[in-house]
């Protein structure tokens, strides 16, 4: 939000922030004046303003959903605060493992390179060897036919 806040200004942050609270708001059945959804929207762009837009509208949106716990009629900076944490920890955990899951992608990529190399090192040697074997016949069909022709 920070980025953004420099290079459009505050207004329009505020205004989108005020809509996901407004909206968070009208969907849990709480009466809030413009001025209370205002504060509020401020007081969250002043806490999460290193976090983004989406992270506010999703938190809200879980929130309101009861993905953070039940919800008993109150939207205030407190409950914003705990689904905020669960929200980022969330966030977190998500890539956490997609950080794992392609470290783990990386080193199985690496295993696989290693054993396609190891496949067409022994292709090679199998070829080799059956170029030589069949070299080594063909000597001895040669020498079969020399003695015959004797």
């Amino acid at each position: 939000m920070a980025q953004v806040i420099r290079t459009e200004g505050v207004a329009p942050v505020l205004d989108w922030v005020m809509r996901f609270v407004s909206k968070c708001a009208t969907q849990l059945n709480i009466s809030a004046s413009a001025e209370f959804i205002e504060t509020l929207s401020e007081d969250i762009i002043d806490v999460y303003k290193y976090d983004s837009l989406e992270d506010i509208a999703e938190c809200l949106k879980k929130g309101r959903q009861g993905r953070y716990g039940i919800n008993y009629g109150k939207l205030n900076m407190v409950v914003i605060q705990e689904w905020m944490a669960k929200h980022l920890e969330e966030k977190y955990r998500a890539r956490e493992a997609a950080h794992e899951n392609s470290k783990h992608e990386e080193s199985t990529m690496d295993v696989r390179e290693e054993y396609i190399r190891l496949i067409d090192e022994s292709a090679d040697a199998k070829e080799v060897e059956a170029n030589r074997s069949g070299i080594e016949l063909l000597k001895r069909v040669d020498k079969v036919i020399k003695r015959k022709l004797k």
